[in-house]
């Protein structure tokens, strides 16, 4: 249920800042291709955060990675609510990002160690349905509290939903009994995935405003940092990313879906609020 509650606010805290994207726009006196960045910044650390915040479950524990993540996430939404400044309103975005991946990198973990064999799957549906939960009621709920309260309380209720949820965590939520993985977290291979993923989500997130010389380059290089991960983490003994899953037509395949769907899905948040705006 507390992972379950961790997954929904996760995916709250991407979708609800959607619809107030023009009214923060208009505040900072930016466009729309700068103000893009109060999506891309929690994405961008998301993707760089999930492999490495993994792995460090596996050596610590997911539970402490999971309740840090919390943290780290409610102080991004209370920084955030008190940013006077576009910029640091996107740095802030970036640390709930930050937050954001490590709840969501160790709320399947949590569930998959807890559940029973029998009951994993629902288990993990459960914890499936509240991501999609929070990314269905983020958009009427930010609309509702900025047209009510302004955009900055659309942060402050993202900041009492965290510590609601950590403080539950932190009282109701057990370390699963498993040895952890002896190891050490490579921090050469968690820069390279993450630059690796930075670059190749920044090619295609921004193509439209960058010229064509920084979009090739920013995926030529994205690219490069994820071969040279492969390279070093692919046959060792203790990989961040087991890459045989890939060898499942299964797992493959969902990857493929989930990412397809969430694609969609993005475009569809972040053009949504401006097509309506200048429609209405």
């Amino acid at each position: 249920m507390v992972a379950a509650a961790g997954s929904f606010a996760s995916s709250l805290a991407s979708s609800i800042v959607g619809v107030a994207l023009p009214g923060i726009g208009a505040w900072a006196g930016v466009g729309v291709a700068d103000v893009q960045w109060v999506m891309l910044g929690p994405l961008l650390a998301v993707t760089a955060t999930l492999l490495p915040a993994g792995r460090v479950g596996d050596l610590i524990g997911h539970r402490k990675v999971y309740v840090c993540g919390l943290a780290v996430a409610g102080l991004g939404c209370l920084l955030g609510a008190a940013s006077p400044t576009f910029l640091l309103l996107v740095l802030t975005r970036a640390l709930t990002g930050i937050g954001a991946g490590m709840c969501m990198a160790a709320s399947p973990a949590l569930v998959s160690l807890v559940a029973p064999k029998g009951r994993r799957g629902g288990a993990l549906g459960f914890v499936s349905t509240g991501v999609y939960l929070g990314l269905t009621l983020g958009p009427p709920l930010g609309g509702l509290i900025e047209t009510s309260l302004g955009f900055r309380a659309i942060f402050w209720a993202q900041t009492v939903i965290f510590f609601v949820i950590l403080v539950a965590a932190w009282r109701w939520m057990p370390e699963p009994q498993r040895p952890v993985e002896r190891g050490r977290l490579e921090w050469g291979k968690v820069v390279l995935a993450a630059a690796g993923l930075a670059g190749v989500v920044l090619a295609f997130a921004r193509h439209e405003t960058w010229e064509p010389v920084w979009t090739v380059g920013a995926f030529v290089a994205g690219s490069i940092c994820l071969f040279a991960f492969f390279v070093q983490d692919h046959g060792c003994e203790s990989p961040m990313l087991d890459f045989g899953l890939f060898r499942e037509r299964t797992f493959a395949s969902g990857i493929v879906a989930a990412a397809l769907n969430y694609l969609a899905m993005t475009h569809a948040t972040f053009l949504l609020p401006f097509v309506l705006e200048d429609g209405l």
